[in-house]
């Protein structure tokens, strides 16, 4: 018995460090994810709900792409900077198109859940380009460049596949106001200043 004593010692010893080890990487690991799991992007398409009226042109409509960076400082909230492309047409038929910079807030009412409900709140700048196609007395026959600030409100719903993977679908309300003062030799078409309309998103989260 005094010969065996230190053999198992000795085992007791290196079992207890490869546990030791092992509890270390699992909870290394741990930590990995749960600082991945802070930080995600979305990926998104949108369409903008046009006003329509017996004036509105046909070819009336925007559609667009784009994609968002978010941190989750916990587990109801969601900061998301993001940018979004737009191009199309507008009210008037005119050819256009729209870059915007944005910065949401998204609470979630029920994150630990499947499928959540969600709140968005945020504001944007924007700058469009225009293209007039006839020179009449509402057009525009040279191009026309502008910029926007507005803020954004909406709703959502977001399936969770994966807590690292989700799809979405949300509608926006928004409203926004142009920065510059109307120039000389703006038409009737450009001299609105604000302005405001919806906008239906779909798209995933990783």
């Amino acid at each position: 018995s005094a010969t065996g004593s230190p053999r198992v010692i000795y085992a007791s010893s290196a079992s207890s460090a490869r546990r030791t080890s092992e509890d270390e990487l699992s909870t290394s690991s741990d930590n990995d994810d749960d600082r991945l799991r802070h930080f995600g992007f979305n990926l998104r398409l949108s369409s903008r709900l046009q006003e329509h009226d017996q004036y509105t042109h046909p070819d009336a409509g925007m559609t667009g792409f784009g994609v968002g960076f978010r941190f989750i400082p916990v587990s109801f909230l969601t900061l998301e900077p993001g940018i979004d492309g737009f191009a199309g047409h507008d009210y008037y038929g005119r050819e256009r198109t729209e870059t915007t910079l944005s910065f949401n807030s998204i609470i979630t009412l029920n994150p630990n859940d499947p499928i959540q409900v969600y709140g968005l709140v945020g504001v944007f700048t924007t700058t469009a380009e225009v293209k007039g196609v006839d020179p009449g007395p509402l057009m525009r026959s040279n191009p026309g460049r502008y910029s926007y600030v507005g803020a954004q409100i909406g709703a959502g719903i977001e399936l969770r596949v994966d807590p690292a993977l989700g799809f979405h679908a949300d509608i926006l309300g928004y409203t926004r106001q142009r920065n510059e003062l109307p120039q000389y030799g703006e038409s009737t078409a450009d001299l609105r200043r604000d302005g405001g309309g919806g906008m239906v998103r779909a798209g995933m989260s990783l």
